[in-house]
């Protein structure tokens, strides 16, 4: 493995709030203090991942189309732009807040039984608060308290949580 950390928010670069700020923080602030290689993908700053943006006609478009949102198609455009990425940098670890991101990179996983099956944990910030059951991933970073009590409540294995808050 690689020692490479990937912070997939598809976000940075042209949305300046929540789990974009936070993501280019922790890209800056811990890459200094962990052995392994931190790497923010996402945004607009050259060599990142091309994807449509969910301020754009077309991915406000596909989304009516499919009754869901702007947002949602960013997501997911964003997750299959990444996936050729995650072949060749073969990350130990993708860390995102987007829900949508890892339930494709999980998707494709399960599909197409790929390297993440065995050499990549898909971890969640959980700040948006997504509730139980989280299917789609294999840890779950908790940013309060009672986040991380509701999903222990609701059978949540404690080996897959973790609480830090944001």
């Amino acid at each position: 493995m690689s020692g490479l950390i990937a912070i997939a928010c598809p976000g940075v670069g042209h949305i300046y709030r929540g789990f974009e700020s936070f993501s280019t923080e922790l890209a800056r602030e811990v890459a200094p203090l962990c052995a392994e290689k931190i790497s923010l993908i996402g945004g607009d700053s050259p060599g990142w991942l091309r994807h449509l943006h969910r301020e754009s006609q077309v991915a406000r478009s596909l989304g009516a189309a499919l009754r869901r949102d702007g947002y949602f198609i960013e997501q997911v455009s964003f997750a299959l732009t990444l996936l050729p990425l995650l072949f060749r940098k073969e990350p130990t670890t993708v860390f995102s807040g987007d829900g949508s991101v890892l339930n494709v990179l999980w998707r494709a996983r399960e599909l197409l039984g790929f390297y993440l099956a065995s050499q990549c944990r898909l971890v969640l910030s959980n700040s948006a608060p997504f509730f139980p059951p989280y299917c789609w991933c294999d840890y779950i970073h908790h940013t309060t308290a009672a986040g991380l009590l509701e999903a222990l409540e609701r059978g949540g294995q404690p080996a897959r949580h973790g609480f830090v808050p944001m």
